[in-house]
């Protein structure tokens, strides 16, 4: 072969083996290598508000993560990121050789040297605390700081954003960024006030704030600082059914805690000193025997309030004042033990309703038997002795006050040998079964076994009542507040007299005694409801032992 054909054989392969080379080492090349700080490649960050920010590989942004990202790394314990779990996660999107490659960032804002982050294999790595800085100094971290956001007010519960700001907020290395917020909407907030209630609060309170205020006819009712505004009395000339347009001016500087700025904000007052009374219930549902409370709010005249049931609950409430509310115990179920029941109850005041729908509970009843040697003596349990217990029971003026307890303090459950609602049968005298009203416990005649016998309080109040009654022998009522009375009788050695203040524990007697018509070892607590025993079950696990429910928002 003559040189200038082999010259042209070469030239050939050349030209047909050569592009094929080099696509295989440019696909090799370019799926297994790293990218380095300076590749065009495009980056994604999505704060922990979900705010997405996107940037050109020659942005500082872009430059930065590679060099986090793609420099040395020091692997971290995963565990480290439980920390973060109420704390700012930032999701990081590089764009890698056509590839999507994420990682989370986590950022503590008081701590650089503290942060964090994992590849898409959940790899921990730390950031180098120059570099957290620098990112926590960008407004891209905004997220990162609570006060970077406009700030919003609340009156009187209502929220009215701001209709001018200037507003900045100070960075890890008290850099300030500046906000500029355009409000949509110049409208002001409508706001209510009643009984001279006007409350003001901020996500952030500002160090300064000034109103204006301008009456119905445009003429200029105040203006100055809301410390003038109160220290000179303006809250007592503010006129009952009448609007205001008002302004506050509030401003804020503080670099301790991160924020900076001026904001005016404006609402229309408009007031009303007779708010409508509103109405709560303590449950929905209550063991029949039981009872609920009924509490009122904004309620002038107690007397005015009606109350109607279907079915209907044969009982008027009476009502007591409780600071700004009034209340009322209603006994549920009494005549009904033993059947599911639905009541709609309707409270009108002033013209206005209120309804409720609550469930009485059946109560499963027990059997309890009294032999004949034991404790009944039926010839004591006659209409004439309950009738007279009762009176006894219920006399003189009921307390006013409310006696708070911090438990409810019923006898152990093992001493407990008949509760509310079970079916007493007298077994040496069938015609005298009865139903009980109250707890029958074991407590044995007076011992010498000392405190053991002793009859405790149940709950706090005062003792209205002490005396012997053919029907339960030694007797004390202890009134609790609410037209609420507990009775304990069949007493020995009785330690209290009328007047005494008693506590949940206190003693109230020393054993049990054979008057009465209980004959053995037996002592009885019962809790009245005026005239009506009510469950003590509705006392258990609250402090007055009491619960008084929700109040609803105005």
């Amino acid at each position: 072969m003559n040189r200038k054909n082999f010259l042209a054989y070469i030239l050939i392969a050349a030209v047909l083996l050569v592009p094929g080379f080099l696509s295989v080492m440019f696909y090799i090349f370019t799926d297994s290598s790293q990218i380095s700080s300076g590749a065009a490649t495009a980056l994604e960050i999505t704060d922990k508000n979900g705010e997405v920010y996107k940037f050109e590989s020659k942005d500082s942004m872009s430059r930065l993560f590679h060099e986090i990202i793609e420099g040395e790394r020091n692997e971290a314990d995963p565990s480290v990121l439980l920390d973060f779990s109420q704390n700012e996660t930032f999701v990081i999107k590089l764009k890698q050789n056509g590839k999507d490659a994420f990682y989370t960032f986590y950022f503590d804002r008081t701590s650089p040297s503290g942060c964090f982050f994992a590849d898409s294999e959940g790899k921990v790595y730390s950031v180098k605390a120059d570099k957290a800085i620098e990112f926590m100094d960008s407004k891209y971290a905004s997220s990162l700081y609570p006060y970077a956001e406009i700030p919003t007010l609340t009156l009187n519960g209502t929220k009215a954003s701001p209709i001018e700001i200037e507003w900045g907020y100070y960075s890890y290395s008290s850099v300030k960024h500046e906000i500029v917020h355009l409000t949509e909407s110049t409208d002001a907030t409508d706001v209510k006030m009643s009984f001279l209630d006007f409350n003001i609060s901020f996500e952030k309170s500002p160090d300064s704030m000034k109103f204006k205020i301008k009456d119905s006819l445009g003429m200029e009712f105040f203006s100055g600082s809301y410390a003038e505004f109160v220290t000179f009395g303006m809250f007592s000339k503010i006129k009952s059914s009448a609007k205001y347009d008002c302004e506050i001016e509030a401003f804020w500087d503080d670099k301790g805690i991160g924020c900076c700025g001026r904001a005016v904000y404006s609402f229309k007052l408009d007031v009303d000193f007779d708010p409508p009374g509103s109405f709560w219930i303590s449950a929905d549902t209550v063991e029949a025997g039981g009872f609920i409370v009924l509490s009122g709010k904004n309620i002038i005249d107690k007397d005015s309030i009606s109350v109607t049931s279907i079915p209907a609950i044969n009982y008027k409430p009476r009502f007591f004042e409780d600071g700004e509310y009034i209340r009322a115990i209603i006994p549920i179920g009494s005549e009904n033990l033993t059947e599911d029941i639905i009541y709609q109850i309707k409270v009108t005041y002033d013209g206005i309703h209120t309804d409720f729908t609550l469930k009485s509970k059946k109560l499963t009843q027990r059997t309890r038997d009294y032999n004949s040697k034991g404790n009944v003596k039926t010839s004591v349990r006659t209409k004439a002795n309950l009738e007279a217990f009762k009176e006894f029971v219920t006399a003189g003026k009921y307390e006013s006050t409310i006696y708070e307890s911090p438990i409810f303090l019923a006898p152990t459950s093992n001493s407990i040998r008949a509760t509310f609602g079970d079916i007493i049968d007298n077994t040496s005298s069938k015609s005298d079964q009865f139903i009980s009203a109250g707890m029958a416990f074991v407590n044995y005649l007076n011992t010498a076994n000392g405190d053991k016998n002793d009859i405790e309080a149940c709950l706090a109040g005062r003792v209205v009542a002490v005396g012997e009654t053919k029907y339960g022998g030694n007797t004390v009522v202890v009134d609790h507040g609410l037209g609420l009375r507990s009775v304990y009788y069949c007493l020995n050695n009785v330690e209290v007299v009328e007047g005494t203040i008693v506590n949940p524990g206190d003693k109230i007697a020393g054993g049990c005694t054979k008057k009465g018509y209980t004959d053995g070892e037996t002592c009885y607590i019962e809790f009245w409801l005026y005239d009506t025993p009510v469950s003590y079950r509705s006392l258990e696990g609250s402090g007055f032992g009491v619960y008084f429910g929700e109040e609803p928002e105005m």
